[in-house]
């Protein structure tokens, strides 16, 4: 019998982790709380791939199931903020100019197909890498009206992704 390498073991125990904390609903708590503190519509927090942007798994708060598996098998592949967030360093929070006041987002199939009818305005993110493809992304999801994220809020964002 051979060892597992080391991706492999790690891939094992990222799936082992997410169904823990999907049974338990700890980590949809956690999004909960950073979704509400930073006054936000929604919260997600997503294992995604750094290159192709393919979700492999997420926790979502303020978004029901329809649109959360709705963005995992469609939508984020025209999410332009994935892009933007991965240009960034890791675990550095930033508010995205992608927004409901940018006119070129606002002509974005995943604006006016995921972010519209929720009223999804505003984004903000960081993400922490898992591995050389993998990532953690933190993401918080703000009314149309609400305006851009805080200094505060980023900095609550920033503080907390290495703990998650």
């Amino acid at each position: 019998m051979t060892a597992a390498s080391p991706e492999v073991l790690r891939e094992v125990l990222i799936d082992r982790v997410y169904r823990l904390a999907t049974q338990l609903d700890g980590i949809t708590e956690i999004a909960a709380l950073i979704g509400r503190e930073t006054q936000s519509r929604s919260c997600a927090l997503m294992l995604q791939h750094r290159a192709e942007y393919s979700t492999h798994g997420g926790w979502y708060w303020g978004i029901d199931h329809v649109w959360a598996a709705a963005y995992v098998e469609r939508f984020f592949a025209c999410d332009p903020t994935v892009a933007e967030h991965f240009r960034i360093s890791p675990e550095q929070a930033y508010a995205t100019e992608l927004n409901c006041q940018n006119e070129a987002f606002r002509e974005s199939e995943f604006y006016r197909d995921f972010c519209e009818p929720q009223r999804l305005g505003y984004f903000a993110g960081a993400y922490s890498s898992l591995s050389d493809s993998l990532a953690l992304r933190l993401t918080v999801q703000g009314d149309v009206d609400r305006g851009q994220y805080s200094p505060r809020d980023l900095a609550l964002m920033q503080g907390l992704l290495p703990h998650l």
